[in-house]
């Protein structure tokens, strides 16, 4: 089955940022004592990896959502979920997400590389119009501005 039209170099790259920082996600995420049966937002959904990981943590009574720009990101992760059997993930373009009905999320994660976040504004008033006070936001930021490569690297200057 082909998953999408995004590179697999880009799915692999991705894949491995959620490898790098699964275990400090599972800790912050143990720390807040993730809900079995809550729903989950998670923003800038990628390929999909942390949702898979949260949908684990909310159980078959909870369900998780991601949104991403990129609408093959999207597409990948709904084909991933069915592969994998993980039947309480929703994916959704931002766009998408903004036009469904306001619902309530226990959690909102997301893991942001803040050079690549496109108007955080309207996605943030779009997400607070859907919490309640007793709920929980997380956000993990990845900053690589201060990596390099010497001698020059194409592949490391690709990511």
């Amino acid at each position: 089955m082909k998953l999408s039209t995004t590179s697999e170099a880009q799915i692999r790259h991705q894949q491995l940022l959620s490898q790098i920082m699964r275990p400090t996600t599972l800790s912050l995420l143990e720390t807040v004592k993730v809900k079995e049966g809550s729903s989950a937002l998670i923003l800038n959904c990628g390929a999909g990896d942390m949702a898979f990981l949260i949908a684990g943590l909310v159980g078959e009574n909870g369900n998780v959502t991601g949104i991403d720009l990129n609408g093959e990101n999207v597409h990948t992760a709904q084909q991933l979920a069915i592969i994998k059997k993980i039947g309480n993930v929703t994916f959704y373009e931002r766009e998408q997400f903004q036009s469904q009905a306001k619902k309530h999320f226990g959690l909102v994660y997301g893991c942001l590389q803040p050079d690549r976040l496109i108007e955080p504004d309207s996605l943030t008033e779009q997400m607070c119009g859907s919490l309640q006070l007793s709920d929980q936001v997380l956000f993990e930021a990845i900053d690589f501005s201060g990596f390099n490569s010497t001698p020059k690297n194409l592949a490391f200057e690709r990511f």
